[in-house]
C-alpha cells in the first residue's frame, strides 16, 4: 500500500506518510520530508526529519536500508555511528527541537517500482545498561 502524500509544490518537496517503528523513542519525530518529489534516478534523495529530542544524545548508531519491490530486495544499505548520520547535526544533541538531513544516492539505473526505506537509530549512552531507540522511520515511495 502506498502512503498518502501532501505535496508542497512551491519547492517540490513532499511531506510523506511514514510510520514510527520505535516504541517510546528518545526523538519524537513529527515530520518527514523528501525531495525531489517524486524521487528521480541518478539524483540524491534528501530525507529531512524533524521533531523533538527528549534527552542528551552523545553517541549511538544508525542503520539505513532501502528495499525494492514486493520481494523487498535490499538495494542500498548504510550503517555507522550516529555522529556521522546527518551533516546538519552536531553532537552532543541537547533536548529540544531537532532536525536531521540524510542524503541517499539513487543510481541512474534504478528500476521503476515500489521502494521501502527503514531508518533506525539507537543511543549507546549508558541508561540502566540498555541501548535506547532514538528513532525509527519506515516509509515507501514509487519511482
Amino acid at each position: 500500500h502506498m502512503s498518502k502524500l501532501r505535496h508542497s509544490w512551491s519547492d517540490f518537496r513532499a511531506a510523506v506518510g511514514w510510520t514510527n517503528c520505535a516504541s517510546n523513542p528518545i526523538v519524537q519525530l513529527d515530520r518527514v520530508e523528501i525531495s525531489p518529489w517524486p524521487p528521480v534516478g541518478g539524483q540524491a534523495l534528501k530525507i529531512v526529519s524533524s521533531g523533538r529530542n527528549t534527552q542528551i544524545i552523545s553517541s549511538g548508531s544508525y542503520d539505513l536500508a532501502v528495499k525494492y519491490s514486493w520481494a523487498k530486495i535490499q538495494v542500498y544499505h548504510e550503517e555507522g555511528p550516529i555522529t556521522q548520520f546527518a551533516s546538519d547535526m552536531s553532537f552532543p544533541v541537547s533536548p529540544g527541537p531537532v532536525r536531521a538531513t540524510k542524503l541517499i544516492q539513487i543510481a541512474s539505473a534504478a528500476p521503476s517500482g515500489n521502494y521501502y526505506v527503514r531508518l533506525f537509530a539507537e543511543s549507546s549512552d549508558w541508561r540502566d545498561g540498555a541501548n535506547r531507540h532514538l528513532f525509527c522511520v519506515e516509509l515507501s515511495f514509487k519511482m
